[in-house]
């Protein structure tokens, strides 16, 4: 499910929601260990958003929208057992998320 999140101008982004983004985050963390600011990069990169819009901050002011969503996603996963973490701010996957992944790509 993608979000409609309203921007300056009257504009709109789609911002996938953290349900939505709980596939690639777990997927990223397959080949080892992945920090979080790394996820953010690689799965904006993916979605394709331009400069301005991966720096639209949530109504706080204090964090990006998308940062937010893949944090979810993450803490979702971590609780599900599917992903661990590894140190301050990284996390991979585990065998239970790769067993996963193999049946539920």
């Amino acid at each position: 499910m993608f979000v409609s999140v309203p921007r300056a101008g009257g504009s709109t982004m789609a911002i996938p929601d953290y349900q939505t983004l709980m596939a690639p985050v777990l997927r990223l963390a397959l080949d080892g260990e992945v920090s979080v600011s790394e996820s953010v990069d690689r799965i904006s990169s993916e979605l394709g958003p331009t400069d301005e819009e991966r720096k639209d901050l949530l109504p706080s002011g204090r964090q990006t929208i998308i940062s937010n969503r893949v944090q979810w996603a993450k803490s979702y996963l971590l609780h599900a057992g599917v992903i661990e973490a590894t140190r301050h701010g990284h996390f991979r996957t585990t065998d239970q998320g790769r067993r996963l992944l193999a049946t539920h790509p």
